[in-house]
């Protein structure tokens, strides 16, 4: 490889769209996604459930689970001697991706139903709390009128 290619392929940046593209095991040539859920590839023995996409969600600029807690920790991972500068270029894309959806790290807490990050000392993100508190509700609504209907004669 000339000098003049090698500083070219120093200064790319690499964008989300791009590390998607390169290493996500769900994308097909076209664009499309297979749209298989990561949770569905742990269970052993479990059908596997998949929402097959006309697009890629990280090109269009939407959040991907998927994306998340697969393909972001490769940015961790040591870049290859032909290219070594691939895990710089691979974290970059990962600091713009998370600072595009304001996302803290790979660390932060995630929701218990949902998997997608929930506030500092909760147990569930805002939508998954809502939703339990409206079933809790009703669940509590409903054994108060049968409680009603068995006193009364």
């Amino acid at each position: 490889m000339n000098r003049k290619h090698a500083n070219k392929s120093r200064n790319v940046r690499m964008s989300p769209a791009q590390f998607a593209r390169d290493e996500c095991a769900n994308l097909l040539p076209g664009g499309a996604c297979l749209g298989v859920r990561i949770d569905s590839l742990i269970d052993n023995g479990q059908p596997k459930t998949c929402s097959p996409r006309d697009r890629c969600l990280v090109a269009e600029g939407k959040r991907c689970d998927y994306f998340e807690r697969a393909i972001l920790p490769l940015a961790d991972k040591p870049s290859p001697v032909d290219d070594p500068n691939l895990q710089a270029k691979r974290a970059a894309a990962r600091q713009e991706y998370q600072s595009r959806h304001l996302l803290r790290d790979r660390n932060q807490k995630r929701c218990r139903d949902c998997g997608n990050p929930r506030p500092h000392r909760r147990r569930y993100c805002d939508l998954c709390a809502a939703r339990r508190r409206r079933e809790t509700y009703r669940r509590s609504r409903a054994g108060k009128s049968e409680v009603r209907a068995t006193v009364t004669p």
